[in-house]
């Protein structure tokens, strides 16, 4: 049997070691303070997937090690915030770059190799010499063999200023006149004489200004100055033609302008073929 006094002892020891178990269990659950927090305390298996959030990130303390491989997109990266230096240099390729919008202050002068270019560059092997080229293509202040030339029609030839051209072809029957053209504000052309051995034509003049002409035809090739002319015809005979160019006579500063007249005529067998053309210029 047991004496008081050993039995007090043991009472006394397991109430001392169920209050120390008690504080050490209140000390562990205790919150962690900063000022006791090691850098290691907390790894990424203390924190619950999809809590952490750019707030909890401290600016400028990621680096591309902390960001898995291949992870980023082009939405997580903000428009236009990327420069030159944040490229790896020879990563781009062609297919990166979007068709057409590179322009030749994007490529730096000289960085294009000969045999990369159509053709070649001048100068070198793949491309023409200076003499060849010079050859081949026109100077920056050349101008071309043909340059006075509209489709090898001299450029003296061509109609100048504010023109206006018109044409009929008419065939008349024989021993009849038809109205031919008219040229409003300069003359009236009908034809004259028509029968299987003669054709011609006459113009009036119906311009409300007095005119000066200047006449050519088939039999009067050298031409000759009417002036004051009312009317004329063309050559009498189975063929021929007449040009009429005809000025308004006005004072000097004058831009009523002027008009060309030609005529063709052709007899045959079953009637007249008459051909008129008339240009004018303002």
């Amino acid at each position: 049997m047991s004496s008081p006094a050993r039995s007090l002892h043991v009472t006394v020891a397991a109430y001392t070691a169920l209050a120390l178990a008690l504080a050490g269990t209140a000390a562990s659950s205790a919150p962690v303070s900063a000022s006791t927090r090691t850098a290691s305390a907390i790894t990424g298996a203390g924190i619950t997937d999809g809590t952490v959030t750019g707030a909890d990130l401290k600016d400028g303390s990621l680096t591309g090690a902390d960001i898995k491989d291949s992870s980023l997109t082009g939405a997580d990266i903000k428009d236009s915030s990327l420069t030159g230096a944040d490229i790896k240099n020879s990563s781009l390729t062609g297919a990166d770059v979007k068709d057409g919008s590179l322009t030749g202050a994007d490529i730096k002068k000289g960085s294009i190799p000969a045999d990369r270019v159509a053709g070649g560059l001048p100068g070198t092997a793949t491309g023409y010499t200076k003499a060849e080229s010079d050859s081949l293509y026109l100077l920056k202040t050349g101008k071309a063999a043909d340059a006075n030339t509209i489709d090898g029609i001299d450029s003296s030839a061509l109609a100048q200023g504010n023109v206006t051209t018109t044409s009929s072809q008419t065939i008349v029957p024989v021993g009849t006149t038809v109205h031919l053209m008219t040229v409003p504000g300069w003359a009236s052309v009908d034809s004259l004489n028509c029968s299987t051995s003669v054709a011609n034509a006459s113009v009036v003049i119906t311009s409300p200004t007095t005119v000066n002409v200047w006449t050519e035809s088939s039999t009067n090739a050298a031409g000759s100055f009417l002036a004051g002319l009312v009317s004329a015809g063309t050559p009498l005979g189975k063929n021929g033609w007449a040009k009429f160019t005809i000025g308004q006579v006005a004072g000097i500063g004058d831009t009523s302008g002027s008009a060309v007249i030609e005529i063709h005529t052709a007899s045959t067998t079953s009637g007249c073929r008459f051909i008129v053309t008339a240009q004018i210029t303002h």
